[in-house]
């Protein structure tokens, strides 16, 4: 094999390997994604019932009579 061969060679199995490593983080990424999604999903849903909660609860105001 030749020099050039051998470069294209190494190039190539450099650029699949950077392939997969980009395709890891583009997966890692999405699973973020998801879990922000989710946690936004969840604050809202707790932001709801407290709203429910401070409806419910009687409002005090201590030293007023």
């Amino acid at each position: 094999m030749s020099n050039q061969g051998k470069l294209m060679d190494k190039l190539s199995k450099k650029l699949a390997s950077n392939d997969k490593m980009l395709e890891n983080i583009n997966n890692r990424m999405d699973n973020f994604s998801t879990a922000i999604k989710n946690q936004i999903s969840f604050n809202k849903m707790i932001e709801s019932r407290l709203n429910q909660i401070a409806v419910v609860v009687p409002a005090t105001n201590p030293g007023i009579p």
